[in-house]
C-alpha cells in the first residue's frame, strides 16, 4: 500500500514515514501544499495524510483541487487545528477522516487500516478488465498483477477504446471532429 504524507514539519513527516514503513507501507513525503497536490495528480496512492497549515497552498485548498480533478484517494487530515469548526470544514471539503496533533501513532495506524478496509468506491463498477490487466478510466490507473501505473490522458483514451472493443478491428478515424475524444465510429 502506498501512502503520501503532505506535512511541512520535516521531523514529524520523517518519523511518521519511518513508522509507516515499519508497517510495510510505501511512503512518499512532500513538505508543501503545491508539491503535495502535484504528487497526488501524478501518482496513485492508496491514502494521503494531509496537514492543513502548509506553505504555498493550505491543506483544504490541496484537497479541494484534488477532488475537483476527480482524485478520490482517501485523505486523513492530521493537523493542529482542532476546533469543531476546523474539523467540520476539513470533512466537508472532502476528507475521509480528521485527527488532531499531537496524536498517538497507534490511533493513526488504526484509522489508516479502517479506511483501507473499506470496499471500493462505486466508480469501481466502471473498471475495465481484459485478461490479467484492469484499467480505471476515471483516474487513468492501469494495473497488471501487483504493478500499476497512471496513464496520460491520451494513453487513457486509447486504452479505454481498445478495452471497450476487445477483439475488434477499429476503423482509423476514431476521433470526432474538433473534440479530440476517441470514440469508435
Amino acid at each position: 500500500m502506498r501512502i503520501l504524507i503532505i506535512e511541512d514539519d520535516k521531523d514529524l513527516a520523517q518519523l511518521t514515514k519511518l513508522a509507516l514503513e515499519k508497517e510495510n507501507f510505501t511512503v512518499d513525503v512532500c513538505l508543501d501544499g503545491a508539491e503535495g497536490l502535484y504528487y497526488m495528480q501524478e501518482n496513485m496512492y492508496d491514502l494521503v495524510i494531509l496537514d492543513r497549515m502548509l506553505p504555498s497552498m493550505d491543506g483544504t485548498q490541496v484537497l479541494k483541487e484534488a477532488r475537483q480533478a476527480h482524485i478520490s484517494t482517501p485523505v486523513i487530515f492530521l493537523t493542529a487545528l482542532g476546533e469543531l469548526e476546523d474539523k467540520v470544514t476539513g470533512l466537508n471539503c472532502g476528507a475521509d477522516d480528521y485527527m488532531v496533533k499531537p496524536f498517538a501513532f497507534e490511533e493513526l495506524l488504526a484509522r489508516i487500516r479502517s479506511i483501507l478496509r473499506r470496499p471500493g468506491k462505486w466508480g469501481d463498477l466502471n473498471l475495465l478488465k481484459l485478461g490479467d490487466i484492469s484499467f480505471d478510466p476515471e483516474c487513468g490507473r492501469l494495473t497488471k498483477g501487483s504493478k500499476e501505473c497512471t496513464l496520460s490522458g491520451r494513453e487513457s483514451a486509447l486504452l479505454e477504446v481498445f478495452l471497450r472493443n476487445p477483439g475488434q478491428v477499429l476503423p482509423r478515424p476514431l476521433s470526432s471532429p474538433g473534440s479530440g475524444a476517441l470514440t469508435p465510429t
